[in-house]
């Protein structure tokens, strides 16, 4: 079976991505996943060019989904359940999407979920964090 192109989201992600995606909450251009961003952990000076590749796959930070448009990059990410962490990660990664990438767009930060945690909601508001329920 092939594997979809957002491979590293969980599998209690993906459906809640698709029906993200089936229900046009928001339409953006095109969509690009498991974006790496961040230097990820520090790499030995005897390393190999394959230790390097495989030291990076697996400690740099990984934004879920990347989408264009709407004038804006949109930073995603995808949970069952939204907390406080979901916001974190997204912070973290719009600064080093920043670095890495220098958007010329501003960027926008979302996530999509089935449902947020207890006392979050203003929390999301607050740091201009758009919440999709699906």
């Amino acid at each position: 079976m092939p594997r979809p192109a957002y491979v590293h989201m969980m599998p209690l992600e993906v459906p809640i991505w698709e029906r993200f995606l089936r229900s046009g909450q928001l339409q953006l251009d095109r969509y690009e996943y498991d974006i790496h961003v961040g230097e990820g952990a520090p790499i030995p000076d005897d390393a190999t060019e394959a230790e390097i590749r495989q030291i990076q796959a697996i400690t740099q930070k990984r934004i879920d989904a990347v989408g264009w448009g709407e004038g804006a990059v949109w930073l995603i990410e995808v949970k069952p359940r939204a907390g406080h962490s979901a916001a974190g990660a997204l912070l973290n990664y719009a600064r080093l999407f920043k670095e890495k990438y220098r958007p010329s767009l501003p960027i926008r930060l979302a996530v999509v979920c089935e449902r947020t945690e207890w006392d979050v909601s203003g929390y999301y508001q607050e740091l201009g964090i758009e919440v999709f329920l699906v």
